[in-house]
């Protein structure tokens, strides 16, 4: 483009077209017809029972919709059909009656379901997310028992683990394939919330060992962000964040055109380290 703009821009010009509306086209519908929103929503519906690794990212959860996900194969999802009253939904009040039985009988299944519920007790847990600075020396006891609910939440997260590991053989005999995904999506999810966890008992003993970053004028404490890569240099932790990125890759190889491929595709992108950074209100 060459030469100057007229002063005061161009002459208004009444004949002269408004410009086109901005209309962003949804994804073309599979070319064998494309499933239902009730159909996806069911599926979605079982996922959302399980809690978000980080409370921080429950408004995300609420917007797990098939209105606001791209189409999905009615063909593919013919798949993964859900056994009548045996969604994840319907099954855990049976579970909860009685769930040794429960699981005897259904071991995939009960172990998925006894995950759940461990993932719903370890997001009762006030997460500190804030840090009003200075640290006095007295204060720094109070950290330490803060550190106690997390360390026993991680202990009975450990456990529903050993349990999903345990049960692992009997996968390939559970006929529903909506459970295999589900057993593996419910793995992936409580694998990520135990190195949270890790990453926030650590956060909180950094404050006890004066390992928070240096305070400038202006700065008032700390937040907790988000980084890539874990801290805690516990070898159990590492593991298993290594354990989680494949497991995540694996939903996505195993379960390809299905929700459980994209959300794990999602999950696999949100850091689950943490770090202190220093604030300024």
């Amino acid at each position: 483009m060459v030469g100057k703009e007229a002063d005061g821009g161009a002459p208004y010009n009444a004949d002269e077209p408004l410009p086109p509306v901005v209309a962003i086209k949804p994804p073309p519908p599979p070319k064998e017809g494309g499933a239902s929103f009730a159909q996806v929503d069911k599926i979605l519906e079982e996922l959302r029972r399980l809690p978000p690794v980080r409370e921080t990212r429950l408004g995300d959860e609420k917007l797990l919709r098939a209105t606001n996900l791209p189409p999905f194969s009615a063909k593919t999802l013919a798949e993964y059909k859900g056994d009548d009253k045996a969604t994840v939904t319907e099954l855990l009040p049976v579970f909860d009656k009685d769930p040794d039985d429960f699981s005897e009988k259904q071991p995939l299944r009960g172990a998925v379901l006894g995950a759940i519920k461990a993932l719903e007790e370890s997001n009762k847990i006030k997460m500190r997310e804030t840090l009003d600075g200075p640290i006095d020396p007295k204060g720094k006891a109070k950290f330490l028992a803060e550190q106690k609910e997390p360390g026993l939440m991680i202990f009975e997260l450990e456990k529903a683990l050993g349990i999903m590991k345990t049960v692992a053989d009997e996968r390939a005999k559970e006929k529903s394939k909506r459970w295999q995904a589900n057993f593996d999506y419910t793995m992936a999810r409580l694998e990520a919330r135990l190195v949270y966890l890790f990453e926030y008992s650590y956060a909180l003993g950094q404050i006890r060992s004066e390992s928070l970053p240096e305070l400038q004028a202006g700065q008032t404490g700390w937040r907790v962000g988000s980084r890539k890569k874990i801290q805690v240099p516990e070898p159990k932790a590492k593991q298993l964040a290594k354990d989680v990125s494949k497991i995540w890759k694996k939903i996505e190889d195993d379960y390809p055109g299905t929700p459980w491929e994209l959300l794990a595709r999602r999950e696999s992108l949100i850091a689950i380290g943490l770090e202190w950074r220093a604030k300024s209100d």
